[in-house]
């Protein structure tokens, strides 16, 4: 009895062997821990990047059909006012339904909600998206006109632009991740970008465009009232509003992550 005492209580773990344990344990996890987080990052960045090349071979095919013209970033003119935008041209055109605001659609709603969300929606948004039809991306006011007369006499519009026109596609952004600028997780179809098209405000095309763009309210989101101006929303890899990545598709086709600070007027102008 005494020798297989012994023996049993040489099996077991003493105190100081399981504290080992348990610090070996936290330690991987802390070693585990963010790269799991910077995974699940990168996984959501991917996808971003992905939404915005589909937008972009979407666009390329609605121009392709339309005489070379893009849609326009948001459209005044009766009958599509209201809320007739570039991503219901877009949409309305890949799903083969007619040019008609997502919010007047009435076949199948929800799976084309569904459909919608898939595409136009970022996967990294601060803001929960109650909207079914909420658009996270913007375009870029400077390229995606918007259209509307200017009185009764429709004397005044503004016409919308030609893929081709773009003189540096390569460098000039068309849409890219916006701010969350309603609490319900919309955002707006463009970004504010004209002030560095203007011949009052465009100094040079290598010039810097803050991060908070002239307002300052640029890189953040909507908590209970609406922002508005440069739109862009660095909200990648970071969930600071001095840090991060926003996804940009340029009009080459190509998508590049663009850090906070880095977006020059050459980037949004396209009077250059």
């Amino acid at each position: 009895m005494l020798n297989r005492t012994k023996k049993q209580r040489r099996e077991g773990f003493t105190l100081v062997e399981l504290l080992v344990v348990l610090t070996i344990i936290a330690m991987l996890m802390g070693l585990i821990l963010p790269a799991l987080a910077n995974a699940r990052q990168n996984a959501i960045n991917v996808q971003c990047q992905n939404n915005l090349r589909q937008i972009g071979t979407m666009l390329v095919e609605y121009s392709n059909v339309s005489d070379g013209f893009m849609p326009a970033g948001e459209d005044l003119t009766s009958p599509t006012y209201p809320y007739y935008d570039y991503s219901d041209a877009l949409f309305s055109f890949y799903t083969g339904g007619p040019a008609e605001s997502r919010y007047r659609l009435t076949s199948n709603p929800t799976a084309l909600a569904v459909k919608y969300a898939q595409i136009f929606r970022c996967p990294a948004v601060d803001v929960p998206d109650t909207d079914p039809w909420a658009d996270n991306y913007a375009c870029n006011i400077n390229a995606f006109k918007w259209h509307y007369t200017f009185n009764f006499l429709n004397l005044y519009s503004v016409s919308m632009t030609r893929l081709g026109a773009i003189q540096r596609p390569t460098d000039t952004i068309a849409i890219t991740d916006a701010n969350q600028v309603q609490t319900n997780g919309d955002s707006d179809s463009t970004v504010y970008w004209f002030y560095y098209d203007s011949p009052f405000w465009r100094q040079q095309p290598l010039t810097k465009i803050p991060s908070g763009g002239m307002s300052g309210e640029a890189n953040m989101d909507a908590t209970s009232s609406t922002l508005w101006e440069s739109g862009m929303r660095f909200r990648h890899m970071s969930n600071s509003s001095g840090a991060g990545y926003a996804n940009a598709l340029f009009f080459d086709g190509h998508v590049e992550a663009k850090g906070i600070n880095t977006i020059e007027q050459m980037n949004v102008a396209t009077s250059y």
